[in-house]
């Protein structure tokens, strides 16, 4: 079979080649050149996993930032915050080192001192800068940069290729951008909504907005404010609408509680006990049992029996009183000691009915950020 052992040859080849073969690797090893790639090779590796780590610290960083400052913008100064982003830079190394800086735009609260530092308006012109293009104000938005953190500096020395290359080293890092703003739409397990005015009596701080701190594991936070709003069907001076706080009448003829809430929407307020079902009654009484935020409406104008809701708040319910004519079928026991403070906050039978507790914030995720102000509802998002 002439044609299968010529085929067979060719692919053998000549026995003289391979010879050659080993020769060329003989002289490739004795110039070092095998070497001195495989030692890049490994260095360079060695770059892009130091890097990873520096990314996932720079994220978390950014992210653990943004929240602190949301929540508490008396507390986002550039001392405090930093110390936070090094504590994720360094959790998300795995030698436990990395240094990191903040930078960004955050409303600063009159008199704080030390406010995180406005970004360079410059940015590298390399990987290690944050991707896309930053907000303008008043969009919030902070900056976590990550580096490499080793003895003696910050850049990264060669295991292997220093020898090839004469280098000390390079400097890697990683930078996240994180932005914030309101929530525009949300499923509300009470049907409440609230006047702005006692909104902002209770969270208006020096020129931003103070929030109380969520509870942990169904118990309440230490040192928290609790406030007490009243339905006033009768006191139109929220804009028009009942000052203190509704509820947002429900189909008489159903049992549950849980509305959809949106911005630029009106909703029914209930004047009558008879116009909210016995599903919230129900509901209060569980949340004050289990304590967690929930999605209120805050309003600040309305006309015709309805109310216009202008943004989305987080409350927490502690406690309540009402009068038995007001709402029949209300929640048990009609007059309930709050469950922060033990007491009961309301002076007086209220001719209607009154309701304690407190603002506090909530995270949530969204494809997009709108970008007006936020009332305790918020979207946080990484945009670079």
């Amino acid at each position: 079979m002439p044609e299968l052992s010529g085929v067979l040859g060719r692919l053998g080849g000549r026995r003289g080649d391979r010879g050659t073969v080993a020769a060329l690797v003989a002289v490739l090893l004795a110039g070092g050149v095998l070497l001195g790639m495989g030692a890049l090779v490994v260095d360079v590796g060695r770059i892009y996993v130091e890097r990873a780590e520096l990314q996932g610290g720079a994220d978390a960083a950014s992210v653990a930032v943004a929240r602190a400052c949301v929540t508490r913008p008396d507390r986002c100064t550039d001392g405090q915050m930093s110390a936070v982003a090094d504590d994720y830079a360094a959790d998300n190394a795995k030698d436990g080192l990395a240094n990191a800086t903040v930078c960004g735009y955050v409303p600063r609260m009159s008199g704080l001192s030390g406010p995180i530092e406005d970004c360079p308006s410059g940015q590298p012109d390399n990987l290690t800068k944050c991707f896309g293009v930053r907000p303008a104000k008043p969009t919030p938005f902070i900056e976590v940069r990550t580096t490499t953190e080793v003895e003696g500096g910050t850049a990264l020395p060669p295991i292997f290729g220093g020898a090839v290359t004469d280098t000390d080293g390079a400097t890697v890092a990683a930078c996240s951008r994180v932005t914030w703003g309101p929530v525009h739409t949300a499923e509300a397990e009470l049907g409440l909504a609230i006047c702005k005015t006692q909104f902002d009596e209770a969270t208006m701080r020096r020129g931003v907005r103070v929030f109380q701190p969520p509870p942990v594991g169904g118990d309440h936070a230490r040192g928290v404010n609790e406030i007490t709003l009243r339905v006033s069907m009768g006191d139109r001076s929220c804009g028009g609408a009942p000052s203190g706080f509704v509820w947002i009448k429900h189909d008489s003829s159903g049992d549950t509680c849980p509305h959809p809430l949106k911005v630029d929407t009106d909703e029914g307020a209930a004047a009558h006990g008879r116009d909210i079902t016995g599903g919230c009654a129900r509901a209060l009484e569980e949340i004050v049992r289990n304590p967690r935020p929930v999605a209120v409406a805050i309003y600040s104008s309305g006309h015709s029996g309805n109310v216009t809701t202008e943004g989305i708040a987080m409350f927490v319910p502690t406690g309540w009183r009402y009068h038995e004519d007001f709402w029949e079928k209300g929640p048990d026991p009609r007059n309930r000691r709050s469950d922060l403070s033990r007491r009961r906050l309301c002076a007086r039978d209220p001719a209607t009915m009154c309701l304690y507790g407190y603002f506090t914030t909530k995270i949530f995720s969204a494809d997009t950020v709108p970008t007006d102000d936020h009332y305790g509802a918020v979207v946080v998002k990484t945009i670079g």
